[in-house]
């Protein structure tokens, strides 16, 4: 039998079959994705020759998630930042479905994953949605940009400020939350701060959905989500049915002009207007013939309805009448 759970997951593929491909995340446990982007930072820290625990503390100031039970701040895999807010969602699958609809709507100002890579400024950077909430993938991307950042200001705590902003302002005050982390990272028997400080890039702008706050229960079916989901969906589909349309018109046209360029490249051969002429015609015959068959099918159809018509009046008047067979004239009436 269905659960909730299942119906909602299965509305999610029927909306964006494309996100089939990444199903396999969907059936592991909330408190199995708190390593991810933990072990993947490390490794790309380690590849790219970045300082130990730098790259750790930028991905836990950019998608820092409290876990009340080890009370500890983690990066979070599947978040999604958009219009000043961060969101956690318990699997990859309704990352990617937020991502979609925010896509959908026109948005493009959205960070992503660990690192909270900008698909806006970072277009480049991945090839799909699936790669980029990819956590290996994600975070070696946050780590070669902060690597450039580093080229580029030879000082890793200036690289750090950078790699959210540039604006003097902003980036001291990132600088600074980096450089707490960076010391909790390096002293782990410091007590960390709670997950208000640390939850994400811009504390007073993003926010974590109630639904998802606890670990280990998984989140109740997020109605608002698939209604959002099916007016993607419908949207695109709407979308796709006159981008047809005009396919078929542009393919038309580009017949059209097929033909001439083929009566041009053979009128030396004895091809003349003439014969394109009588090409035309023909076309034109051919079309007034099945729009005459057309009407002619109506016209039957037509017929034979009122024939029916006057069946069924004749039918009622021999159940009604009782002098229907004494008086002739009744029939001819």
């Amino acid at each position: 039998m269905l659960t909730r759970k299942d119906i909602c997951f299965f509305a999610l593929l029927w909306a964006f079959p494309g996100l089939a491909f990444a199903a396999p995340s969907t059936t592991q446990p909330v408190e199995k994705n708190w390593e991810k982007c933990s072990e993947a930072v490390r490794a790309a820290e380690s590849g790219a020759g970045i300082p130990k625990h730098l790259l750790s503390a930028i991905s836990r100031a950019e998608s820092g998630r409290w876990h009340p039970k080890k009370g500890a701040n983690f990066a979070w895999p599947w978040t999604v930042t958009a219009h000043g807010k961060g969101r956690f969602f318990d699997t990859k699958l309704e990352a990617i479905a937020e991502a979609e609809i925010l896509l959908t709507q026109g948005v493009r100002n959205i960070d992503v994953g660990c690192m909270q890579i900008n698909l806006m400024y970072h277009d480049q950077a991945f090839e799909t949605l699936d790669q980029a909430f990819d956590p290996a993938a994600n975070a070696a991307y946050g780590a070669k940009y902060l690597r450039a950042m580093h080229d580029k200001t030879k000082d890793w705590r200036k690289a750090a400020a950078h790699y959210h902003s540039t604006t003097p302002e902003q980036a001291a005050r990132y600088r600074a939350k980096v450089l707490r982390l960076w010391d909790e990272a390096r002293n782990p028997n410091a007590r960390p701060k709670p997950a208000i400080e640390t939850a994400s890039a811009a504390p007073e702008a993003k926010e974590a959905p109630a639904a998802t706050n606890d670990p280990v229960r998984p989140s109740a079916i997020n109605y608002g989500l698939m209604h959002r989901l099916n007016s993607a969906f419908q949207e695109r589909r709407e979308q796709t049915a006159g981008e047809q349309i005009a396919d078929r018109a542009a393919r038309q046209a580009h017949l059209r002009r097929e033909q001439l360029e083929t009566w041009r490249e053979n009128k030396v051969a004895g091809l003349s207007l003439v014969h394109l002429a009588n090409m035309r015609r023909a076309e034109l015959a051919q079309r007034r013939n099945k729009e005459l068959h057309r009407v002619s099918a109506q016209e039957r159809s037509d017929d034979f309805t009122e024939r029916r018509r006057k069946e069924l009046e004749l039918w009622r008047k021999r159940r009604t009448d009782p002098h229907f067979y004494a008086y002739p004239e009744v029939r001819q009436n």
